[in-house]
């Protein structure tokens, strides 16, 4: 019998399918690393801290799927929410009526890495849109914390909106995806006087 042996580079495997692997929260990823588990393996987030290997495949066109992080919430407004996964509607209500004034941490987490923004206004697109929820690397859980001013409490707009308000949201992959609909957070005023005092913070 005989053997031929090539000595020929070495070659990451065909596909993406091994990239997560390397993002094992005791053991850091390095580029060298996620290129080395499969040639649609690309190392995102050089440099800022929260670096993730993930698939590039050019034949991607699935947006990431948005899903509450209910965790973030407070105890108290945890088991208040209502969602739905309705593609052409989907997003989460907080059924609790929320303080001005009153910090409350928000939610959501995406199938793979992503960025993601939110705006006030629905309809607008990925690039339009100016606030990113959380931060503006690619990770899977995305978290903001907000204070509803009290202009919202006014009589006159709560009347105009019945006290209800959205906040409108839309993520990217890595391969440029991002999702056709917004997925919504809506949330209603409590317009009842403010009676919280002052709270001096550091």
């Amino acid at each position: 019998v005989t053997y031929k042996i090539d000595c020929l580079p070495w070659q990451a495997p065909p596909g993406g399918d091994k990239c997560e692997e390397c993002n094992e929260p005791m053991k850091p990823c390095s580029e060298y690393k996620c290129k080395s588990l499969g040639q649609s393996c690309e190392f995102i987030n050089k440099g800022m801290g929260n670096e993730t290997c993930v698939a590039i495949d050019t034949n991607d066109v699935s947006s990431p799927r948005i899903k509450p992080m209910l965790s973030v919430l407070p105890k108290d407004l945890q088991t208040e929410v209502q969602a739905t996964d309705e593609p052409s509607n989907p997003g989460y209500t907080i059924k609790k009526k929320l303080k001005a004034f009153t910090p409350v941490t928000i939610g959501i987490s995406t199938d793979e890495p992503s960025q993601c923004k939110l705006a006030a206004e629905p309809k607008k697109k990925f690039e339009e849109m100016t606030q990113y929820f959380g931060s503006s690397v690619y990770v899977y859980n995305h978290t903001t914390r907000f204070t509803l001013p009290s202009e919202l409490t006014k009589q006159e707009v709560v009347v105009k909106n019945n006290g209800e308000y959205a906040i409108y949201v839309r993520c990217r992959d890595a391969n440029g995806n991002e999702n056709e609909n917004d997925y919504f957070i809506k949330f209603t005023v409590d317009s009842t006087p403010d009676l919280t005092p002052p709270e001096v913070r550091y």
